[in-house]
This record gives C-alpha cells, structure tokens and sequence, in this order.
C-alpha cells in the first residue's frame, strides 16, 4: 500500500476521537517522517525529491495537529431533554412523546463506580411537579411550581456548593453539576412545574444507559414502542399513561413553515409531536412556548426562527426581576460591581436577564441598577 494511502488511513483512525487512536497516529506519522527517504521511492507518480519533501511536511503537519487535539481536545456534549407536557429527546434516536402522570426513569447509569439515577413525574397540567437526582446516594428533590430545591430532604437556597455537587443560577435556569460524574441537569421552573428539563454529559460514557434518555430504537411499531416506555414506569397505582392524541394545530403549522431550512426532512415527525404536546392545554401557553423555545434553541442562533418564533406563536419571554432585561442568548452569570468579569465563555450563553446598556449590578443584587462608571 502507498504511504500517502497509510497517511489517510491514519487520518481517518484519529477521527475516532480517541486518545489511544491519537498516540498509535501520531506513532504512525512519526516513522513515517524519519523513513520518508525510503518511502518516497514508493511513489512513483512523484519524483523521489517531490515526495520525501510532501510526506515530510504532511507528517509535519498532522503530528502538529494532533498534538493540539490532545491539549486542547474539542468538549462534545451529549444532551437529552424532556419539555412541555411530555416530549423527551434522547441522547441518540427520535424524540417521542409520553402523556403519563406515572413516576419514570429518566436516566440511570453507573460510572467510574459512581452511581446515577433520575426520576421525572407530571402532574396534571403536564409539566414537571417532581424530579429526583441521585447521585452517590445523595438525594436532591425539585419541586416543580415554586417548591423549591431539597437536598437530603432539606430546602437549601442557591448558590448551593457541596462536596460532589454545585447548584446555581444559569441565566433563566438552575442548574445542579456533579463534581464526580461528567454531568449536570439543568431547568427552568415556573409557576405550573418545571416547563424542561435537560441533561448533558461531558463525555459518552461507556456503560450502558437505561431509562427515557437512553438508547432505545423507536423506530419501530406503537405498540413495541408502548411496550418499551412502560419498562420505565415505577409501579404506583394511581397514575395513568394514556395514547398521544394530537389534532391539526395551527400555530403549530404556522410555527414549522419557519424551521423548514432547519429540520427539512424531520418536520412532519415534529409537526405531530407538536400537536401531540399542545393537545388538551390549549389554554396553557407554558406548554406549547416551552415545547417552540426548545425547537428553537436546536436550530440554533443562526437560523430564520429565532428572531421570529415569539410573533408568530405569540409567545411572551420571561419576566426578569427589578430592572434586568431579558435576552434570548446572553451571558449566564451577569457581571456585578462586586464581580465585574465573571466566569464566561461560548458555552456560558444562554437565556439569560442582563442589564441595560450603561448600567450594572450592585451588591448586593437587590438594590437598584447604577451607572457603569461609578465603579470603573
């Protein structure tokens, strides 16, 4: 085989995102560079001088490239996410919908011996009224509408700082990260629940995942599909799980004639579970908002909806405290006299209330907004 064909080969090996598929490439390219003398009179479509000069420089520039892999590997985040009365997108496979007020499984795994298990339960106005991370054996409750955050059964106020784990604000959002698992879960709580609920892991783990988040193919037929969320129900006897029913919506419609350029071929599959989702909370705007805000967010900044989605589904944004204004990306911690340059960064934008152009926080937060150049 030629040693431009190996080159590729190793090129292609690396894309496994691997640190021992990146040390074997970087091996690889390095015997490469120090025989190319002798290489380089297997290709016979260069001259000898024309292809130990190319290997050389290609090897050159791989193992470079390689090297700032390792320093600076790329963090992919891996989210699953449940919002609205019931849709949930799991970490691989077809978002679904589930009209349940059963107690399911969420997520568990086990990792690095670290065990985790969350539980999500509905009520019935179909958002979020209970939700149970447990983490290591430590318990943390949230009480959708208001209840607040318990953990080990203690109501604790934020920002929260334990040994393994961290809840605080995040923009619009609360958010609980694990100091010993590669995992946080965020939320967004208003008065009916908790309207979505989302959680990422830094890393795709090993082991196997199990519960809503997990990796089951449902591309397969209603009933098997039925068959399979019922595996995750906790048993209680009060609680029902009923067939989607959905109903053409015309806001629904209205909304996906705008995300054609994102979801293309994907559009009818969200057409109805956007109809499943609104069906019987036609007077809740929470439901529906929750379930276009979360589309949004998946097309992205860049695309036609985001700056058009709250007209055409007459959606109105989140009250913001005092003189804070809401903003759809924004920083996620907002700089404040006492912490003028907060933690930030790409991956720290987010829903967020921020000050007035000129003006910024106090300390404490509670007092009015002053003039920014009182404290420069």
């Amino acid at each position: 085989m030629c040693p431009f064909c190996l080159l590729i080969l190793s090129l292609y090996a690396s894309l496994l995102s691997s640190y021992v598929s990146l040390f074997v490439s970087i091996c690889f390219l390095l015997f490469v560079f120090f025989y190319s003398h002798i290489l380089s009179h297997y290709v016979t479509f260069l001259s000898p001088y024309t292809s130990f000069f190319c290997l050389r420089l290609l090897c050159l520039f791989w193992v470079l490239n390689y090297l700032f892999i390792l320093y600076y590997p790329v963090q992919n985040v891996h989210t699953c996410r449940t919002f609205g009365s019931g849709v949930t997108v799991p970490f691989e496979g077809s978002p679904f919908y589930v009209h349940s007020s059963c107690r399911f499984t969420f997520l568990r795994f086990t990792h690095s011996r670290v065990d985790c298990d969350i539980t999500v339960q509905r009520g019935g106005g179909g958002l979020l009224t209970l939700v149970e991370i447990i983490i290591n054996k430590v318990k943390t409750v949230l009480r959708g509408g208001g209840g607040g955050v318990l953990v080990e059964n203690g109501r604790v106020s934020l920002p929260y700082d334990h040994t393994y784990q961290h809840i605080f604000r995040f923009g619009v959002y609360t958010r609980l990260k694990s100091s010993l698992l590669p995992l946080s879960v965020t939320w967004y709580d208003v008065p009916g629940g908790i309207d979505r609920l989302w959680v990422e892991l830094d890393q795709e783990l090993s082991s196997d995942l199990t519960g809503l988040c997990g990796k089951l193919d449902f591309g397969l037929t209603p009933l098997l599909r039925k068959f399979l969320i019922s595996q995750f129900v906790l048993s209680e006897d009060t609680c029902q799980t009923r067939d989607p029913v959905f109903v053409l919506n015309p806001v629904c419609r209205r909304f996906f004639s705008e995300t054609l350029e994102c979801l293309t071929s994907r559009t009818p599959e969200f057409i109805r579970l956007c109809e499943q989702n609104a069906y019987g909370h036609e007077g809740d705007a929470g439901v529906p908002c929750a379930f276009f805000g979360e589309v949004v967010l998946m097309c992205g900044k860049g695309s036609h909806v985001w700056n058009s989605w709250r007209t055409l589904t007459q959606c109105a944004p989140p009250t913001c405290p005092g003189d804070l204004v809401y903003v759809e990306d924004g920083p996620a911690f907002i700089p404040s006299c006492s912490n003028p340059n907060p933690r930030t960064s790409n991956q720290d934008n987010t829903s967020s209330c921020v000050c007035p152009a000129g003006r910024t926080r106090p300390a404490p937060p509670s007092d009015p907004l002053v003039p920014e150049a009182r404290f420069h």
